[in-house]
């Protein structure tokens, strides 16, 4: 099993905090607080284990991404990081991720330009980044995480692969076109936007890109 989480289940720190688990050579890992990373963990160990792949967001997970290793945190439950260039993933989550696509799905949109809301920026994104030049890092870094993530499911037996929410909603796609035959399932922890509202609020090139990269998954799982 290989399930694919944007901040992952654990972080990597140079120093022990209160939840830390184990010391992985000069670091300490750190159990994440939140109820998505306890589902994850809790659902791969019942599954009998897996891999989590996730973004590196620290420089220490950086510098793990860089060596391409798996942490194993018990249970046959295994992390890997997988890094990115600074500019694409700043605006792969600061700008396309957060806010807009996560406040498109909640049907909120408007929030990015309500300067008595906490999303506000002067255009509706943060760093005054174009939509369409937000929208290319998000594609850009899902391309990126799915040629990582067929590097790894190659070197598995028949894996079972995972997709978690909105942060990699093109890279379904991208896997298939490596020649991936593997089964491939999402689950959105969100609500979905109803079609006026999408018509209404998000460029329909948009719209038929995201439709086209979630189709790449066998099966798809909405939030009811």
């Amino acid at each position: 099993n290989i399930l694919i989480e944007n901040k992952g289940i654990l972080r990597l720190k140079k120093t022990a905090g209160e939840a830390h688990l184990h010391q992985e050579g000069q670091y300490y890992l750190e159990r994440d607080r939140g109820a998505v990373a306890l589902a994850i963990d809790t659902t791969l160990k019942s599954l009998g284990g897996g891999v989590v792949l996730c973004s590196a967001l620290t420089p220490e997970e950086k510098l793990m991404a860089s060596t391409g290793r798996l942490m194993g945190v018990g249970d046959n439950v295994w992390i890997k990081f997988v890094s990115y260039p600074l500019s694409e993933l700043k605006h792969f989550y600061g700008s396309f991720s957060n806010p807009y696509l996560k406040l498109t799905l909640h049907s909120m949109q408007e929030s990015m330009y309500d300067p008595s809301l906490p999303n506000f920026s002067q255009d509706g994104f943060i760093d005054d980044v174009p939509l369409p030049q937000a929208f290319d890092d998000y594609k850009r870094v899902n391309q990126r995480l799915a040629r990582s993530l067929a590097s790894l499911a190659r070197k598995m037996h028949n894996p079972r692969i995972f997709f978690q929410n909105f942060h990699f909603f093109m890279a379904p796609a991208y896997l298939r076109a490596l020649d991936s035959k593997w089964p491939v399932s999402l689950f959105l922890h969100v609500t979905w936007p109803t079609p006026d509202y999408l018509k209404k609020n998000t460029p329909l090139f948009l719209i038929k890109e995201i439709l086209g990269g979630m189709l790449g998954c066998d099966e798809i799982g909405f939030l009811a």
